[in-house]
């Protein structure tokens, strides 16, 4: 089955994203805010391609997916996460520009990670961004609490299994929000390689 369209852009500008698909059929990029409408394209080509890969004969090149994001909802980087690792197909994640926040979590799906040098990543404590635009009662306080704690506890799980960083480091890493160097990557084992230029 042939895929109709290479290109699907989501969202207003700043909340903006983009699914670029090539013509090889391997390589996926993941471009702005991770968020539902990236979650929805996302799954809906790579469904095809995991399709296309399965029936393509002999020795395959595994599929790359470039993403250069800052980041944006954590349940959605979850959802692109769960279906990179759900499809058992070897796939090849690319740091491009950076990965942040719920970006990273979905260059952590990656069975090979790569990182161009002068990419950056980021972790940083979870946090409830919504606070400002309301009111909130006191029940409504600890509910949005213990959601943030369900979510960093799984941010930590991923981060802490597909890494040679302690608890100890990631909080840290965390606390500080400080952006980690491809170097750094490749020595807390986020990246495997750097893709160095020229």
């Amino acid at each position: 089955e042939e895929l109709d369209d290479k290109f699907q852009e989501t969202g207003e500008e700043e909340n903006f994203s983009a699914v670029v698909l090539d013509e090889s059929l391997l390589n996926v990029d993941l471009f702005g805010q991770v968020n539902e409408k990236m979650v929805l394209v996302f799954k809906r080509y790579f469904l095809k391609l995991a399709k296309l890969y399965r029936d393509l004969p002999g020795k395959k090149n595994p599929i790359t997916v470039t993403i250069n994001s800052s980041g944006g909802n954590a349940n959605d980087g979850f959802a692109i996460f769960d279906i990179i690792r759900s499809s058992g197909i070897p796939i090849t994640t690319v740091a491009l520009g950076g990965a942040e926040s719920a970006a990273l979590i979905i260059f952590l799906a990656g069975s090979k990670r790569r990182i161009h040098q002068n990419a950056l990543l980021l972790t940083h404590e979870t946090h409830e961004n919504d606070l400002e635009g309301g009111a909130h009662t006191a029940h409504s306080l600890v509910t949005i609490g213990n959601q943030l704690l369900i979510t960093d506890k799984l941010i930590n799980k991923i981060i802490l299994e597909n890494s040679k960083i302690n608890r100890k480091t990631l909080a840290r890493l965390k606390k500080s929000e400080k952006l980690i160097t491809a170097e750094e990557a490749v020595k807390y084992g986020l990246a495997h390689k750097i893709i160095k230029n020229g």
